[in-house]
């Protein structure tokens, strides 16, 4: 396949998995808490809007990712301008420049991609399925078919004593942990619910019924700890430079 209808392939396994994800774990969800007839109204209603919730918000994710540039380098005259002299002369002789390898400025800050012909940062990386260069990274993903890129926090200066004057929550890469984050509380979500309707409407003492949740939860802090502490550090990033 091309590059353009690989990546609309691999964007359509994306969309289909996000929204077969959250049709079932919602279904499975309402089923758990409005089928049996001892199940706690009040626990239903927690449920259903917490699985609502995940669900909008892994739609607004997955709206965020197919949308947003990762920070894609594109070409402009700022950057194609003092192109170097020997990829220049690749160019005028219509030669391949790709043996040339990719020329760095001299402040080290910049270089220059023999396979876009632009300048760019120096954290920016060439996708070798999207060809083209992205700030900030990450890596290409196959299900979406689009790059992960950006920050989720400033990162350090070169000189390392301060921190480089970029915003954070850059590219798409927020909205990427983000779906992750969603199909890992919806699946959680479900559990509980399946558990403690359970719990309910079959005969279990209560103290199994509370080792069985505490399972539950133990074993899904420890899978998405990577997660949840990128969330809580997102969150206190977000309130402090706001406050700033």
């Amino acid at each position: 396949l091309e590059p353009s209808d690989q990546k609309k392939k691999e964007a359509k396994i994306g969309v289909l998995t996000v929204v077969g994800s959250c049709a079932g774990l919602a279904t499975v969800t309402a089923i758990a808490v409005l089928v049996p007839e001892n199940t706690p109204p009040d626990f239903s209603a927690v449920m259903l809007a917490l699985i609502g919730s995940e669900v909008f918000a892994a739609f607004l994710c997955l709206f965020g990712l197919l949308y947003r540039d990762p920070g894609v380098v594109r070409r402009s005259i700022e950057t194609i301008d003092n192109m170097p002299p020997a990829i220049l002369a690749r160019v005028q002789h219509r030669l391949p420049a790709d043996d040339v390898g990719n020329v760095k400025d001299s402040t080290g800050t910049q270089s220059f991609c023999v396979r876009c012909f632009v300048w760019r940062p120096s954290d920016a990386h060439h996708c070798r399925i999207c060809q083209r260069c992205v700030v900030d990274f990450d890596h290409h993903c196959n299900v979406f078919g689009r790059c992960i890129a950006g920050r989720t926090r400033r990162q350090p200066a070169a000189n390392g004593t301060a921190y480089a004057k970029r915003r954070c929550c850059t590219g798409n890469i927020p909205f990427f942990y983000g779906i992750v984050a969603c199909g890992w509380s919806g699946l959680l979500t479900a559990i509980v619910a399946v558990v403690v309707s359970v719990a309910h409407n079959v005969d279990l003492s209560q103290t199994e019924a509370i080792i069985a949740i505490a399972a539950v939860v133990l074993f899904f802090c420890c899978a998405c700890r990577h997660y949840f502490r990128w969330l809580l550090r997102s969150c206190l990033i977000l309130i402090i430079h706001g406050r700033g």
